[in-house]
């Protein structure tokens, strides 16, 4: 079987981290964190764009080493940048395997009080919602959108691994 990388992207507070930790144990699969990584390398967590990109540059390297030994891989991270999202594109072409994107929404109301709330791995506030919006790169490749308010857990799960096997 060849490496499969499932993309788990979406602004700070939709759920995209307990959905890949939760798709990643009902796959067995590897599960890679941006706000894990973060946290690693930096004492006082900030959002800085060289930051972001150094933290994009070492989850990278992870997601590669861990496809390169292991078959499946689900990795976890804003993605708001093309850029960040074509480096795994390449990298799952290089290995020939395949790739599923997969982009986890929420209504704002329902981020907003998410994030009014500490949360064990990521410092993302309202704050950095906003402005992550607002910076968005379109995602122009095929792509499962689900809902984390309007879809339950089991729902959303089902239809992911549907579309990671069908895709």
């Amino acid at each position: 079987m060849s490496s499969l990388l499932v993309m788990v992207m979406g602004l700070p507070g939709v759920g995209k981290s307990y959905f890949a930790r939760t798709l990643a144990r009902d796959m067995n699969a590897v599960h890679l964190n941006s706000d894990i990584v973060r946290k690693q390398l930096l004492d006082t967590p900030g959002y800085s764009e060289s930051e972001k990109s150094m933290i994009y540059h070492e989850l990278f390297r992870l997601v590669r080493e861990q496809l390169v030994r292991n078959n499946k891989v689900i990795v976890d991270a804003t993605f708001s940048k093309s850029v960040h999202r074509k480096a795994y594109e390449d990298l799952i072409r290089d290995l020939d395997g395949k790739l599923s994107i997969i982009r986890i929404i929420a209504p704002e109301a329902l981020v907003k009080d998410r994030l009014a709330k500490k949360r064990p791995d990521s410092d993302a506030d309202y704050f950095v919602y906003q402005k992550l919006k607002n910076e968005y790169d379109e995602i122009v490749v095929p792509h499962l959108v689900l809902d984390s308010g309007r879809q339950d857990i089991t729902q959303m799960i089902a239809l992911a691994k549907n579309y990671v096997t069908s895709n």
